[in-house]
């Protein structure tokens, strides 16, 4: 290379390695920026599974609560306490329900007592707890006692999904643990009484 043209050569190689060096700048902003968005998409995406958890387990947990204030050790229920059957039907499963209006529709009819009688009957009678109400509530909580799921089992997360969740709960003795089936039906969560523990038919 001739002597005169060393300084030129200077010249180009310093703004190449300048440009160079910008580039990698560059580059490594972006990389930085990508790996930010990533940790903070994935802490998102962590504290919103947490919630959704969280509200599982509450709804599940009020669930079995309610049916604990409802308990009684007598069939003389007053107006205010059938009030307790109202929470715990709140809370189930739109499935559940139309299993259970069915089911008590099914035995009433077959009982025979009333000639007019019709499954739009049983709903309103559910939806505002009278006699088939009470009288049902009554003798399930009669056979179940919801404080061997409180207070003497042990609760874990089975997984969440967008729309159904699932609790794993071990009886202090059992064998087998049960899965509580949870479903979000317009955008709450709901326990599934009967996908839970009914045997399927």
């Amino acid at each position: 290379m001739p002597f005169w043209a060393l300084p030129l050569f200077a010249y180009h190689y310093t703004k190449s390695m300048i440009l160079q060096t910008k580039i990698q700048q560059s580059f490594l902003l972006i990389i930085a920026v990508i790996f930010f968005l990533l940790i903070s998409a994935n802490y998102a995406l962590c504290a919103e599974l947490n919630q959704e958890t969280d509200a599982v387990l509450k709804t599940a947990e009020n669930t079995f609560v309610a049916m604990k204030k409802s308990k009684k050790d007598n069939s003389i229920v007053t107006a205010a306490e059938s009030k307790n059957y109202i929470e715990i039907w709140n809370f189930l499963t739109t499935e559940s329900k139309e299993t259970i209006l069915k089911d008590v529709y099914k035995e009433e009819k077959k009982a025979g007592f009333r000639k007019d009688f019709t499954l739009k009957y049983v709903e309103d009678n559910f939806s505002e707890c009278k006699e088939l109400c009470v009288t049902y509530w009554y003798n399930f909580l009669t056979a179940f006692d919801p404080e061997m799921v409180l207070s003497q089992s042990k609760w874990e997360i089975g997984f969440v999904r967008s729309d159904k969740a699932e609790i794993i709960v071990t009886y202090k003795t059992a064998q087998q643990p049960a899965k509580l089936k949870m479903f979000k039906e317009n955008g709450a969560w709901k326990f599934g009484l009967v996908e839970t523990f009914w045997v399927r038919r």
